[in-house]
């Protein structure tokens, strides 16, 4: 694929400050370092978004405390939080390394008698498999004729052709009629995001366990998959607010590429062995390490997009893109818990993104422009007539007609569902927390409170 996989600097993710007196003079050493430890444990998530001031020692009164009632309480099923999305939540872990102690690792797979170049073969494997994608889709581009709407018509095209059994058990009833054209000024942005919908799209019918993965309570369906996909990245080629929905499809491709690597009988001793180089910080099997990346990258995007000042003003600017790539992360989930090893593991990603959608419903407040009328949500703001397109397309894309049969009323639902976040208690990075809490209250000086 020629995208570009690096994410959008949505601007600085630096809080707003409250309306204080200008200093006069320099700062000295010591009111420097106060503003250091300032700057390092911020504000909560509420009080941005509200552009109240508090701090870990000093909270607002009415800082939210945790709550397990998240459908009635929006701000208390968040808690009371603080730093980027990657700081506060749980580590995934996918390398097995990096969730076992060393010595039960050492012990269990003792490197001196495993054989000598595993790691390099998993790797080359993994490097073959995507060259083999890679000449694939090379040959469907070239068998792409300006009749179709879309190269990514053709590509589905030629799968089929290639592969009958594809055909029906991947694509039953799939409409290539559904992929409307893309206008001309988006096909330059929209390309790259097509070819690595075709990536996904190789991946997925490749992978072995895919129709055993449900999303939530529902079967993952393949035309459901390519037409959320396929509808969000049209948006995505359209704005260049972020590229929250551009990360998380990468993000999708390369959690496929992970599962189609690992056996069906996932991590039997054989698939823990290979990870006997690895390190504690980074891992060494490929398909891992470029999985671990670009989830780190979505998770550093999300951070930026969500506390931009401007964002935390005007939804419109981010909102739909944001859903989307919730939307996309979903599937994302669903993938990765099946690449869990341990219990730790486990727990981090059952829970992944679950904070982070809280928080998006919870800033979210009234606003829910898939299930409310816009005009009414814009209030005295001038309105965007293409905006409603958009959202028209991005309820199709989510089945937002089908919602009610399935007991979902809000773009908050769905994402609960999506999620299966039962509003329990959600594990958080307990090295962020005690580093927080080492914060001396002497340097904390009122008036730099972020």
């Amino acid at each position: 694929s020629g995208y570009q996989e690096i994410v959008f600097d949505s601007g600085s993710s630096r809080p707003s400050s409250p309306d204080t007196p200008g200093r006069r003079g320099p700062l000295d050493a010591a009111a420097r370092a106060a503003m250091k430890a300032v700057k390092a444990v911020r504000a909560c998530w509420r009080c941005k978004f509200l552009r109240k001031t508090c701090s870990p020692d000093n909270p607002c009164l009415r800082c939210p405390t945790n709550s397990t009632s998240c459908k009635e309480k929006s701000w208390p099923a968040v808690g009371c939080k603080r730093g980027s999305f990657e700081e506060v939540l749980a580590p995934l872990h996918l390398c097995p390394r990096q969730d076992l102690k060393d010595t039960f690792f050492d012990e269990t797979f003792d490197p001196k008698v495993l054989p000598h170049g595993t790691q390099a073969s998993v790797n080359e494997e993994y490097q073959t498999q995507i060259e083999t994608r890679a000449e694939t889709l090379r040959k469907a581009l070239d068998t792409s004729t300006e009749s179709e709407p879309t190269t990514l018509v053709s590509y589905i095209q030629s799968l089929q052709s290639l592969d009958p059994g594809i055909a029906i058990s991947k694509f039953s009833d799939f409409q290539t009629s559904s992929l409307l054209p893309i206008p001309s000024p988006m096909r330059v942005a929209f390309t790259p995001l097509e070819e690595c919908i075709a990536a996904v799209i190789y991946e997925a019918v490749h992978c072995r366990i895919f129709n055993l993965v449900e999303l939530g309570e529902r079967p993952l369906i393949f035309p459901r998959i390519v037409n959320l996909l396929y509808s969000a990245a049209r948006y995505q080629a359209k704005i260049d607010s972020d590229e929250l929905i551009a990360q998380s499809i990468i993000c999708l491709r390369s959690s496929f590429e992970a599962i189609r690597m690992t056996p069906f009988s996932r991590w039997n001793a054989v698939d823990v062995s290979n990870h006997n180089l690895c390190k504690a910080d980074i891992c060494q099997i490929d398909y891992i390490r470029v999985l671990n990346e670009h989830l780190s990258l979505y998770l550093n995007a999300l951070s930026k997009v969500f506390f931009k000042k401007e964002n935390m003003r005007v939804k419109e600017t981010w909102w739909l893109s944001t859903f989307y790539s919730f939307a996309i992360q979903g599937l994302v989930r669903q993938l990765i818990r099946q690449l869990s090893f341990t219990k730790n593991s486990k727990s981090a990603t059952d829970q992944y993104l679950h904070l982070a959608i809280r928080l998006f419903i919870a800033s979210s407040g009234d606003y829910d422009p898939l299930t409310r009328d816009y005009v009414t949500l814009s209030k005295d703001k001038e309105v965007d007539s293409s905006y409603f397109s958009d959202l028209d397309k991005a309820k199709e894309a989510v089945e937002r007609n089908s919602w009610k049969s399935r007991g979902v009323s809000s773009s908050a639902d769905y994402l609960r569902d999506l999620f299966e976040d039962k509003c329990g208690d959600i594990t958080i990075d307990n090295k962020v927390a005690q580093i927080r809490d080492a914060v001396p209250d002497d340097q904390i000086p009122f008036g730099f409170l972020l």
